[in-house]
C-alpha cells in the first residue's frame, strides 16, 4: 500500500467507527444521563440514532448494532 491507500485504510477503519460511536452512542448516552438515571433510556437514546445510520444495510443489522451497541454504552 502507498502512502494515500494506508491514510483512506486507516481513516475508515479506524477513524470513521471512533468518530460514529463518539457522536451517535456515547454523546446520547450522556445527554441521557443528564435527564435520567434510569438505564433504559440511556440505550433508547444511542439506539435510535445509531441503528438509524445501520438500516440503509439492513433492518437487522440497524436493530442489532443499536440495541448491542447502546447496551454496552450505557
Amino acid at each position: 500500500l502507498d502512502l494515500l491507500d494506508r491514510h483512506w485504510f486507516f481513516l475508515g477503519v479506524i477513524g470513521v467507527p471512533l468518530v460514529e460511536t463518539i457522536l451517535l452512542q456515547l454523546l446520547p448516552i450522556e445527554i441521557a444521563r443528564r435527564f435520567s438515571s434510569r438505564f433504559w433510556p440511556q440505550v433508547l437514546s444511542s439506539w435510535i440514532l445509531f441503528a438509524a445510520l445501520h438500516f440503509t444495510n439492513s433492518i437487522q443489522s440497524g436493530f442489532a448494532a443499536g440495541i448491542i451497541g447502546g447496551w454496552y454504552f450505557a
